[in-house]
């Protein structure tokens, strides 16, 4: 399987015009579009899901095409734990523009509302 290069990690303008008129539509939801990427398994909590034994089991890499969809909000919060613990406070800040106190604050916020 053909592995997917960073520089092929962008959104395709259809999505993100598709996010901005759902967001008109339902502006409480909260809305993701996604880039190309591969699911290699080194995501989840449980040991099955861990990149090691796909690759015991002879599992490679799955293709996931670029996608636009919702989210509940705590799949949002658990998002930005991740980010936060595999990359640290400084990517959270690229990725969302604002501080990780401040990104949560907001999200809870927006939950209350």
């Amino acid at each position: 399987m053909r592995s997917i290069s960073p520089t092929e990690h962008k959104i395709p303008a259809t999505n993100v015009a598709g996010l901005l008129h759902m967001q008109r539509i339902a502006p409480r939801a909260k809305w993701v579009a996604t880039s190309g990427h591969q699911d290699t398994g080194a995501c989840g909590t449980s040991w099955r899901h861990a990149r090691g034994y796909r690759e015991h089991l002879g599992l490679s890499p799955v293709q996931i095409r670029p996608s636009l969809g919702t989210l509940h909000h705590g799949d949002v919060i658990r998002v930005v734990e991740k980010v936060r613990t595999l990359r640290g406070l400084d990517e959270v800040k690229r990725t969302w523009g604002i501080g990780y106190k401040a990104l949560i604050a907001e999200l809870n916020a927006r939950r209350l509302a």
